[in-house]
């Protein structure tokens, strides 16, 4: 083989090469950009679920000319050019878009999501004063008291896999449910609570005020008033603490 029969071989080997390699990048960045839309729709349409499961007026606050705009023109990319398309600025722009309708998206769902459990907060202040009576009322009420606690400050697309384990079910129809039950049942730990607070003698009813207060003097505290706490078993929510 002569040296110009090797020095075209040589070409043609690196335009080969050069040829994989734009390929490879090309399937590269399909695929990335691919995975961010398929991401953002998949995001989009949990949106679309969440707002129709709480009822919302209002869905997220999106620019809907910028989204055909961006679209149409990665769309005449394609056209023009298949593959190559996603070399092209329409594309990047494409995906800059979907990115940030998505984080707009986002604080909407943070919003909605609040506004879902704004009715349960009298009932979240009830629970988080001092809790005393039944135990059984007590522990109901207060885990309950969590359970929502914990579930209101988590998102409901992002932090999905939380959610199903705090309050089961597999979506947010199941969860906006669930929540509307577990509320129910605080409000029955703590009205039986209250309920059963109202049956209390008034010096139990003061003595309780005084401690919740800053602390119940052992001076104040009677055989007879031992005795009256005792019996709503009361005795042990109440404990000696030096000044």
């Amino acid at each position: 083989m002569s040296l110009f029969d090797k020095a075209v071989n040589l070409k043609v080997k690196l335009e080969a090469a050069q040829e994989a390699d734009s390929n490879a990048e090309l399937v590269t960045r399909g695929s990335r950009i691919a995975e961010t839309l398929d991401s953002a729709s998949e995001f989009f349409t949990q949106v679309a679920t969440l707002r129709s499961a709480a009822q919302a007026t209002n869905g997220p606050n999106l620019d809907i000319a910028a989204i055909t705009q961006a679209i149409g023109a990665f769309r005449g990319g394609l056209a023009r050019s298949g593959p190559f398309a996603f070399q092209y600025q329409a594309a990047t722009n494409l995906t800059n878009v979907a990115t940030k309708q998505r984080e707009r998206a986002e604080k909407w769902v943070t919003a909605v999501w609040r506004d879902v459990f704004a009715p349960y907060g009298e009932l979240l202040e009830r629970a988080a004063q001092p809790l005393m009576g039944n135990a059984l009322q007590v522990t109901k009420a207060r885990g309950r008291a969590q359970t929502l606690q914990t579930a209101m400050k988590h998102d409901p697309i992002k932090e999905a896999d939380v959610l199903r384990r705090t309050l089961g079910g597999s979506g947010v129809v199941d969860w906006l449910l669930r929540a509307s039950e577990i509320a129910d049942e605080l409000a029955q730990a703590l009205d039986a609570l209250d309920s059963e607070r109202e049956t209390l003698s008034h010096a139990v009813k003061e003595a309780l005020r005084i401690a919740g207060e800053g602390g119940l003097p052992l001076s104040e505290l009677s055989d007879e008033l031992l005795r009256e706490l005792r019996n709503a078993r009361l005795d042990q929510h109440l404990v000696v603490r030096n000044k």
